[in-house]
Formats: structure tokens, sequence, C-alpha cells
């Protein structure tokens, strides 16, 4: 059983896991065009930023974001912050 504790110590512990982030999403390759790995990758950038203690609401997400991704969904972000910034 989970108790706030417990839950604490479990914390803790996982802070010294390290977790590699997802892979970059190169909207090149033709896997990404397949709708079940992109909301995999999105998932699995989800509980990594968590995992991090990132909240979803943060600007950092978006910088991170950005880091991920190459080919035309990289070109789509940025025209996305140049946007953002007008």
């Amino acid at each position: 059983m989970v108790t706030p504790g417990t839950s604490s110590k479990m914390s803790k512990q996982m802070k010294g896991i390290k977790i590699d982030a997802p892979e970059n999403l190169n909207s090149r390759k033709k896997k990404w065009r397949e709708s079940q790995y992109l909301d995999t990758w999105v998932n699995a950038i989800q509980r990594w930023l968590s995992m991090k203690g990132i909240t979803l609401e943060s600007k950092e997400v978006l910088d991170f974001i950005g880091f991920k991704l190459q080919g035309s969904a990289l070109t789509t972000y940025n025209h996305h912050l140049i946007k953002e910034k007008h």
C-alpha cells in the first residue's frame, strides 16, 4: 500500500534513476506519418517531463520539444514560435 510517507520516499529514489529522453521526431521518417507512433511519442514525452518535474504548462516544455523535432516538424514548430512573438 502506498501512503503519503512511502510515496515521498519513492520520489526520492526516482530522482537517482536516469531515464533517457524519447527519440527525436524526424518528420522525414515514414513511421511518424502513422498516428500510433506519434501518440506513443507524445505519451513518452509527457511521462519523461513528469519524471523530470517539469509541468506541462511551462515554457520549458516548448523549449524541450523544440530540441526533439527535426525536418518539417521543426519548421512548423519554429513558425509557431515566430507567430507567438508577434
